[in-house]
């Protein structure tokens, strides 16, 4: 047990390390620094432990239902995935994304922040930065900001240009 807990955080750390944005300060370069395979939620749903995994699979259920037209219940999933485990920032950020897409950027914003906040203490995927500089981006223009959402925007584009291309992050692709 204690071999694999050892042998984890090695491989965390070493993950963690390598890649083009190592030794960077957080923003320098951000948006070079960005460029990575897009983030796909459903390669997070199998790590963890069994809490994890189960508010994991809400919030990816909730992606679906919301791709499929379904709001209210994915608005459901993902109140539920947070009942599981409190502390999932997916979750958050699954929630800021519907909240930016139906209308509601300053709730918006203090979900995006949370779902920030705890992937800071537990570490971004690159492949992620570009949906939270984006999604921020897409928050601030609405709320007025525009100058500055529209530069989150171009950072989210160039580091995901297949997926910021039209300037929204909608759930299918976040999924």
């Amino acid at each position: 047990m204690r071999r694999s807990l050892l042998l984890a955080a090695v491989a965390a750390l070493a993950v963690g390390c390598a890649g083009p944005w190592a030794g960077r300060a957080p923003d320098a370069g951000r948006a070079s620094a960005m460029r990575a395979e897009p983030f796909h939620l459903l390669d997070q749903v199998e790590r963890g432990t069994p809490s994890w995994r189960a508010s994991m699979h809400l919030v990816a259920e909730g992606l679906r239902a919301e791709a499929e037209g379904r709001p209210a219940e994915a608005v459901e999933r993902y109140d539920r995935a947070l009942q599981v485990e409190p502390s999932n920032p997916y979750a958050f950020l699954a929630i800021a994304r519907y909240l930016a897409e139906h209308g509601r950027p300053d709730t918006a914003l203090g979900h995006l922040e949370q779902a920030e906040a705890l992937l800071a203490s537990r570490g971004t995927p690159p492949g992620l930065r570009a949906h939270l500089r984006g999604l921020r981006g897409f928050v601030l223009r609405e709320l007025g900001d525009r100058e500055r959402g529209a530069r989150l925007l171009e950072e989210a584009r160039h580091g995901a240009p297949e997926v910021w291309a039209d300037g929204f992050l909608d759930a299918e692709e976040l999924l």
